[in-house]
């Protein structure tokens, strides 16, 4: 017999009722691995909201009392506020409120303060706050498919801009060859000598090192202050942060790209983490070359 926990409990209910209430032709993916999220919404109508997708981090209480019209959650974790601020897909915050059985939605970045804030702080936990949070009901999906197109096509204008249209398709392409250099580690029988391993490591430090160096050209030709470039910028700003939790010496090796650089890697947080940077990557380039076919509007 399974026992669960009172706020198990009550997290299952609210992750139970959310995908209940999505419109037709939205499907509610749940993660493979423990990334951060609880789910990922993906798209699926015959329209121009077609393949578009973001991501769901659900709350459950048995009453969510406003607080000036805002929905006030201290004690979040702040590695996990920067994931749902930088992550390449929006991510919508769920307030399930069981014992009312109805739930309210912000999006993060309303919630959350400022990025660059948010990345320079220091905290181990954070306070989100929702203003004047949309309550979940059959009205709520046109406001949240209008902030999705508001999104998603500012950002594919941009890429589809002549100016940039050589630059961003070979940095997809790198992207993609150097999320393929990480994921043979997984495949890769470890060598059995220091030399085979430290060459190993290498490879994947440096395929870090060119994701970075390739959304980063990216960014370079975006304007800073739309809110897709601030998304993206946060975005790498983190997958960094992740990154020197396991390669000692990684922050010498993006400054001088073209010098050899001494770095030390911790293997069983670079294993443990593995699974997520390929997620992570993953996302960038999914999210990079979908807005890139989307018809420019």
């Amino acid at each position: 017999m399974i026992n669960q926990s009172k706020a198990q409990a009550l997290g299952n209910k609210g992750e139970q009722w959310f995908p209940a209430q999505l419109p037709k032709y939205w499907y509610f993916q749940r993660p493979t691995y423990d990334l951060g999220v609880d789910g990922v919404v993906v798209i699926a109508e015959q329209n121009e909201f077609n393949g578009i997708e973001f991501r769901v981090q659900i709350k459950s209480s048995q009453e969510w009392k406003m607080k000036g019209g805002s929905i006030v959650l201290s004690g979040i974790k702040i590695s996990a506020a920067r994931y749902w601020a930088a992550g390449a897909s929006p991510t919508l915050l769920v307030f399930y409120d069981d014992g009312k059985q109805c739930g309210f939605c912000s999006w993060a970045l309303d919630a959350l303060p400022p990025l660059p804030d948010l990345l320079r702080r220091k905290t181990k936990t954070i306070t989100v706050r929702a203003n004047s949070p949309l309550q979940i009901n059959k009205a709520c999906w046109a406001t949240i498919r209008a902030s999705l197109a508001s999104r998603f096509n500012g950002f594919s204008e941009a890429l589809h801009s002549a100016s940039i249209a050589n630059i961003v398709l070979p940095k997809i392409r790198d992207i993609a060859r150097c999320i393929q250099l990480l994921q043979l580690r997984e495949f890769t029988p470890e060598p059995p000598d220091s030399n085979g391993q430290m060459l190993l490591s290498l490879g994947q430090s440096v395929a870090h090192r060119d994701i970075i160096r390739a959304v980063q050209r990216i960014l370079d030709e975006l304007d800073p202050g739309c809110l897709a470039a601030r998304q993206l910028s946060a975005t790498i700003e983190d997958y960094k942060s992740r990154i020197a939790e396991f390669y000692l010496g990684f922050e010498m090796m993006l400054k001088e790209p073209d010098k050899a650089v001494a770095i030390r890697e911790n293997p069983a947080k670079s294993k443990e983490l593995r699974p997520e940077m390929i997620q992570r990557a993953t996302d960038i380039l999914v999210n990079l070359t979908g807005l890139w076919i989307r018809e420019k509007p």
